[in-house]
């Protein structure tokens, strides 16, 4: 176990998933009991408190968390986590991965930590909306984690996740830039019972005046295959489904005779949403056409 040194007794020292360590202060060697969190609320080893910082995704949270042991304390945040606004009309936020943090014997501090919005038709939470807590009783959450579990899944993601389990949200909305995300969205394309895709369509997330949170396309990439038999120049135009040009792209590029391997990258930032078809062409010759949707 890794042995860090204790500066002061209002720090709050806040650790990742997988971190383990011992405590020492100057007067003593003082050990840490792993608890956690809402077991140790129930046992009234910590008394807790929370409320939103504004924000329906990342480090929204703000944990007020007071150790009443004599022990210091190493509380666990579980996955599956659920913070419960005071207004039924916001979103409840669940927790994605185990979050970690440390407790001299009496201290209080407050520390954020991550939550993600999992009602993605109710509003954002206010600043300052007060939560209380729960545990994840949605068999679909509990299904999504042991897929997770070991896997390194960058947390930029986990909104996307989140809303494609819990609103069915598309599963193209995440990214497929590793071989780990690419055996997720396997995995939540069949969960989802959705059309199996190979491209991922980035998107943002608006927050409106009615605290509504809305998303919206800015990017498509992915990979295509074509053959050619002889080397030409390729062409990259996108149509609607109803067959007019919405976008000529201005990279054209040079391929030699036989099979070429592509990777498209199509900016779609203010389209309407629907379906959409990009189409390689050698002079007028359509070489590849790839459909996918916003």
């Amino acid at each position: 176990m890794k042995t860090i040194p204790y500066f002061s007794p209002i720090k709050c020292l806040f650790f990742s998933s997988m971190v383990g360590f011992s405590f020492h202060s100057s007067n003593q060697n003082t050990s840490v009991r792993l608890v956690d969190f809402h077991a140790a609320i129930s046992s009234r080893q910590i008394k807790s408190s929370a409320k939103s910082v504004g924000g329906h995704a990342g480090a929204c949270i703000l944990l007020k968390l007071k150790n009443t042991s004599v022990s210091a304390l190493k509380v666990n945040v579980p996955q599956g986590s659920l913070f419960y606004p005071a207004d039924k009309g916001e979103q409840t936020l669940i927790s994605m991965e185990d979050q970690y943090v440390l407790l001299n014997p009496g201290q209080e501090i407050e520390s954020k930590i991550s939550g993600y919005c999992c009602e993605h038709h109710d509003r954002s939470p206010m600043k300052d909306r007060v939560f209380s807590f729960g545990k994840n009783k949605m068999p679909k959450f509990d299904s999504l984690f042991v897929q997770m579990k070991g896997k390194k899944i960058p947390n930029h993601t986990f909104q996307d996740i989140v809303w494609a389990v819990s609103d069915n949200s598309p599963v193209s909305n995440i990214s497929s830039d590793s071989e780990e995300l690419k055996q997720l969205r396997k995995y939540l394309f069949k969960a989802t019972k959705q059309l199996v895709v190979e491209y991922s369509c980035a998107t943002y997330s608006r927050i409106e005046s009615d605290g509504r949170i809305n998303t919206y396309p800015y990017n498509i990439k992915g990979d295509l295959e074509f053959k050619v038999d002889h080397a030409t120049f390729i062409s990259q135009e996108v149509y609607t489904k109803e067959g007019k040009l919405k976008d000529k792209l201005p990279l054209s590029f040079s391929v030699l005779a036989g099979k070429t391997k592509f990777g498209f990258n199509v900016n779609v930032k203010g389209w309407d949403r629907g379906d959409y078809v990009l189409k390689l062409k050698s002079g007028k010759e359509e070489v590849a056409t790839y459909e996918f949707s916003i």
